[in-house]
């Protein structure tokens, strides 16, 4: 692969301790998933160090751990194979294309994300140069040419199973949602599924203008993409663990304390089976509500640092 990253010594390391001990089966599957974890740790480090952030993004000594110690990157990509994986992987590509100002690349590679997971699009308004038409055609080029195949096949069927199993997850009555769940099994008003997804639209909606009109045109920001993709994460309520993977290295570039604690509280999902105690709300409010109290809490403090920081008087005329 050519890294420089010192992934050659980790790897040798893990082979040689591979075969000195071969004879244990479950000790050579368990080295197999390591010698993945390393490649997939090492190559988005030495990714993020060649993307050509800005020198104020560099990446932090040690937030390469975020995302190779991280549960759910262990638990649900490298041990469950889950395809977000494939769509992550897609997405840091699209980043790394943008940031060298490969905006056709970009598009390409974000349609083949999308594509896979359509989470990835969520990050576009802080990886589209304004106005620059390459991202958004090849997008549009792209995805219709992987999508022919399919529609050829199944036509008007080729979203498949999405809107019944949304359905079987209670979105389109609402209590999908965990804070509709919540506000519900307390007894309080909750708005209708609609008019949620109605008010989710206009709130994802603000924080792309933003992250489109708040930076220079050729400028991307790592704060922007993490605040698009906790806030979709929370307002879409995700059901299982994995649905929180591509949070983990977009923060290995942006250690945000509260997002990267909404995304461990995440793994409280995995318990195992639902006893009378303790409940889905139980469950829905440790996760969804103690990980907004904490992100807005990191989004005030951020403010208020950002007010009481003396300003840069220029000195130039």
């Amino acid at each position: 692969f050519g890294l420089d990253s010192g992934l050659g010594e980790d790897w040798s390391r893990l082979t040689l301790e591979g075969k000195t001990r071969f004879a244990d089966q479950r000790h050579v599957c368990y080295l197999s998933r390591r010698q993945l974890e390393v490649l997939d740790a090492r190559t988005g480090e030495t990714l993020w160090k060649r993307s050509g952030l800005p020198s104020g993004t560099h990446l932090l000594a040690g937030t390469r751990v975020i995302y190779a110690w991280h549960p759910v990157p262990i638990w649900e990509f490298s041990s469950m194979a889950h395809l977000d994986s494939a769509a992550t992987a897609l997405l840091m590509l699209t980043i790394v294309a943008v940031v060298r100002g490969r905006q056709g690349l970009a598009g390409a590679l974000l349609a083949a994300a999308v594509l896979t997971k359509y989470f990835p699009l969520v990050l576009a308004p802080a990886l589209w140069r304004r106005w620059d038409w390459r991202m958004p055609v090849a997008f549009s080029v792209t995805a219709v040419a992987l999508s022919l195949p399919y529609v050829a096949g199944a036509g008007t069927n080729i979203l498949g199973y999405l809107f019944n199993h949304l359905d079987n997850k209670g979105y389109s009555a609402g209590y999908g949602f965990h804070l509709l769940w919540v506000l519900r099994d307390y007894g309080l008003w909750a708005p209708a599924g609609k008019i949620y997804v109605a008010i989710a639209i206009l709130i994802m909606g603000g924080f792309g203008f933003v992250a489109l009109f708040g930076r220079r045109a050729n400028e991307i920001r790592p704060e922007h993409m993490i605040v698009l993709a906790a806030a979709f994460v929370w307002l879409t309520s995700p059901h299982y663990t994995w649905y929180f993977g591509w949070l983990i290295p977009l923060l290995a570039r942006y250690p945000s304390p509260s997002v990267i604690a909404f995304s461990l509280l995440s793994i409280v999902q995995s318990s195992p089976g639902y006893a009378s105690w303790p409940t889905l709300t139980f469950f829905h409010t440790t996760i969804f509500g103690v990980g907004l109290v904490l992100m807005l809490a990191e989004g005030l403090w951020r403010q208020l640092s950002q007010r009481a920081s003396p300003a840069v008087v220029s000195t130039r005329p």
